[in-house]
């Protein structure tokens, strides 16, 4: 699923900008390069598109940031945040029910991860991570997402020889991410 930002402004050519629900690495290069103007990624914030609405507009010119692993933080701080203003004032947070979800469910997926690793099998391998990456992304977890999308990546390569890495490093990242979600709920 794809969503377009357009900026009508008073040049001869229309700002535009492209996000991607379902998007991968290398995605935002890929649409920069097309003559996109700017692009978002899941999870889409508010905040994130009036931030590059108001860029557009004002011709604010956006260079492509590289893709680096490493710098991904582990919670996306303003998705806790947006879903920390839903709660009410008198009712149960929201937020600390689904984390408390997520913290439920998550080890379960991961263990199928595992286990569709190791027996490679791709197709299903690739919906479990793509849909653990979609709720992580939905939840703050950027860290956990991130290799989600990475294995992703990896099975639609046709690439499983690092998917064992992968999954290591996806079981370390949502260890790291639960301690950090509790202390957040």
């Amino acid at each position: 699923m794809r969503v377009l930002a357009l900026c009508v402004s008073n040049s001869a050519r229309s700002q535009m900008a492209e996000g991607f629900l379902h998007a991968m690495a290398g995605d935002r290069e890929r649409c920069i390069e097309a003559g996109m103007d700017d692009y978002i990624a899941k999870p889409i914030l508010p905040v994130d598109v009036q931030a590059v609405i108001e860029r557009l507009c004002s011709g604010t010119n956006l260079a492509p940031v590289p893709y680096d692993p490493e710098q991904v933080p582990l919670i996306d701080m303003r998705v806790i945040d947006e879903l920390r203003e839903l709660d009410g004032p008198s009712s149960a947070s929201l937020l600390a029910s689904l984390l408390h979800d997520y913290l439920r469910e998550a080890p379960t997926t991961i263990g199928d991860i595992k286990h569709l690793s190791d027996r490679r099998e791709a197709a299903p391998l690739a919906a479990r991570a793509h849909k653990l990456g979609g709720i992580s992304a939905s939840l703050g977890a950027r860290g956990v997402a991130d290799v989600c999308r990475r294995i992703e990546q990896q099975v639609a390569a046709g690439d499983l020889t690092s998917l064992p890495s992968l999954v290591d490093q996806l079981e370390m990242r949502f260890a790291r991410t639960r301690a950090e979600l509790q202390r957040l709920a």
